[in-house]
């Protein structure tokens, strides 16, 4: 008996080529597809409060956050902070999160304080050296992405660390619904 046209199962199928889904998304949306078929979908009281951190909270924090937001929204609580915190979105990361579908405009700067620290299971420095501030708090839920600040720079450098972003965070969803799975 053979599966439907455009079936999860032909779907998956195709990934052993998965050269043909060449956009991230979608390929998260298949493995999404694939963990609710199996009954690995983590449930709401197992999912992570997960704190990106940077310097400014004006681009790298703020487009791991977006990607959090977005693409893993059923395992995890996402925000965002900065060590000090400037007053807008840096325009070409509003720019290059809008190219992927993903609109980071309404959101705004916010420093980071202990309160945040303290209700975070996870804490993600992109930069800006939050442990100097919370040493005594992220002793055991600080995760360091060394990542370029793209401030100031092109809006094609500004791409390159976007993706960078996006392949940490399609990462740390599939490590955090393993997690939650007791995998």
């Amino acid at each position: 008996m053979g599966q439907p046209k455009g079936s999860l199962y032909e779907r998956w199928g195709s990934l052993k080529s998965y050269n043909k889904y060449y956009n991230l998304a979608k390929f998260l949306e298949i493995l999404r597809d694939l963990r609710v078929l199996r009954g690995l979908i983590v449930t709401m009281k197992n999912k992570k409060n997960v704190l990106f951190v940077c310097i400014g909270n004006s681009c790298r924090s703020q487009m791991a956050e977006g990607y959090a937001r977005a693409w893993g929204a059923e395992i995890m609580d996402a925000s965002s902070a900065g060590t000090y915190a400037i007053g807008f979105i840096n325009d070409p990361v509003i720019e290059v999160m809008r190219e992927e579908g993903i609109d980071i405009y309404g959101g705004h700067p916010k420093q980071i304080t202990r309160d945040m620290v303290e209700e975070a299971d996870l804490v993600i420095a992109l930069g800006g050296d939050p442990e100097r501030f919370f040493p005594d708090l992220l002793r055991d839920k600080l995760i360091t992405w060394p990542t370029p600040d793209p401030f100031g720079d092109s809006l094609e450098r500004t791409r390159e660390i976007r993706d960078m972003i996006k392949t940490r965070i399609s990462d740390l969803i599939i490590d955090l619904a393993d997690l939650g799975n007791g995998e």
